[in-house]
């Protein structure tokens, strides 16, 4: 089949979850023999050299097209981000001829995708992966109407589609009017389950990274939102019972400066390292050579890097939030109550003391998402793609 996929994040936006995640199971599903084409922003010069990249556009393989609308800059938690303005531009979907749509995002991107599945008469499935409510609180009084406008639009977009998914199933509920007669359900990104696995020498990656004899980790955008001053305040807790513990912080984002000050206020500066964009490989040392993964944010829907840590083998302490909740087994690491610092500090403790409970933690948390792989993820499309196009065929 044709598959046209639309997402207002894209390459060179590869610290996005959402960018991950739709190429990955593009590429499964183009070595199946579908065609796919993303439709996303052009993304300028300055934000290749950002994150350190080649300026040009990616090759993802055989059967994969990508068709870049111009755009301009948008501000957004990665530093990146791109905007573009919906006009319809259809020519280039129409020329593709796609037996359905799929978009991820209701905005931008999104919206081309509504417009084209309306004209065309083609299929439209739609992927929520942004928890609206969660944001609520970070957003200065005066600009509280937005998240309920926010909200309403998110839920006048998805009762347009004709099937629905999130990585979290509660996104639907937080969708007040939406119209649960749509076909929907939660489906998990992706996992790079044969990328991401314990490596086996601990001692000798925490050398070269310079990480102490425990470690913990958090991989994620450093915005407000994420909540990673809660891993820094807990570590501050940490210190006087912990004789040789490291925390790596890594990726960036807006309150890197911020984050930066509270370390040196606390008197941190020796035990917490803010390691920057990790590319693949460093990427996956860094998980092996951690000890425990923290996640104190809201908002996530799924959080990837969570997954990554499991599947390395290393348990996970967060907050009870979201997609988390809906993923992380109780044998497999801790879920807290959302800015429970000490509750935080001594979940962290008991994991070092209990060495022996850590490691087996941390084997149930790679066992409980194994599975989570890009063939059964692809299948699940498969399945889904096919049956929203005979439900709309009939309609």
């Amino acid at each position: 089949m044709k598959i046209a996929v639309f997402s207002d994040n894209f390459y060179p936006e590869t610290n996005s979850g959402i960018t991950e995640s739709i190429t990955t199971i593009g590429r499964e599903l183009a070595s199946r023999g579908h065609h796919i084409n993303f439709f996303a922003p052009r993304y300028s010069k300055k934000n290749f050299d950002h994150l350190k990249l080649p300026f040009g556009e990616t090759d993802l393989g055989p059967n994969i097209n990508i068709t870049r609308f111009a755009s301009l800059p948008f501000n957004t938690g990665t530093e990146n981000g791109r905007l573009i303005i919906p006009f319809g531009r259809i020519s280039s979907v129409k020329s593709f001829q796609p037996d359905i749509i799929h978009v991820h995002l209701p905005f931008g991107m999104g919206l081309e995708g509504l417009i084209a599945a309306k004209i065309l008469k083609i299929p439209l499935v739609g992927t929520n992966h942004t928890p609206v409510e969660f944001t609520r609180k970070f957003l200065p009084g005066w600009l509280s109407w937005f998240a309920e406008i926010n909200l309403a639009y998110n839920t006048w977009f998805y009762n347009r589609c004709n099937f629905v998914s999130s990585p979290a199933s509660g996104m639907f509920e937080e969708m007040r009017s939406f119209n649960s007669a749509i076909p929907h359900r939660a489906v998990s990104n992706p996992l790079k389950t044969e990328f991401f696995v314990p490596l086996g020498n601990k001692a000798e990656l925490k050398k070269k990274y310079g990480f102490e004899d425990f470690n913990l980790l958090f991989i994620g955008r450093l915005s407000k939102e994420k909540n990673v001053d809660q891993l820094i305040r807990a570590a501050a807790k940490l210190k006087s019972k912990i004789p040789s513990f490291s925390v790596g912080i890594a990726s960036t984002g807006p309150a890197e400066s911020e984050l930066r000050r509270l370390t040196k206020k606390l008197g941190l500066q020796a035990e917490v390292r803010f390691l920057g964009f990790l590319e693949k490989e460093k990427l996956l040392e860094t998980y092996n050579a951690s000890d425990v993964f923290v996640m104190p944010s809201t908002v996530e829907t799924q959080s990837l890097s969570s997954m990554e840590a499991m599947l390395c083998g290393l348990p996970v302490v967060a907050v009870r939030s979201m997609g988390l909740q809906e993923y992380l087994k109780p044998e497999a690491g801790f879920l807290l109550t959302p800015g429970d610092v000490d509750g935080l500090a001594d979940k962290i403790l008991y994991l070092y003391t209990n060495t022996r409970e850590r490691i087996k933690m941390g084997e149930a948390a790679r066992a409980s998402v194994v599975h989570l792989n890009k063939k059964e993820i692809a299948t699940k499309w498969e399945e889904i793609y096919t049956e929203t196009i005979k439900n709309y065929a009939k309609k």
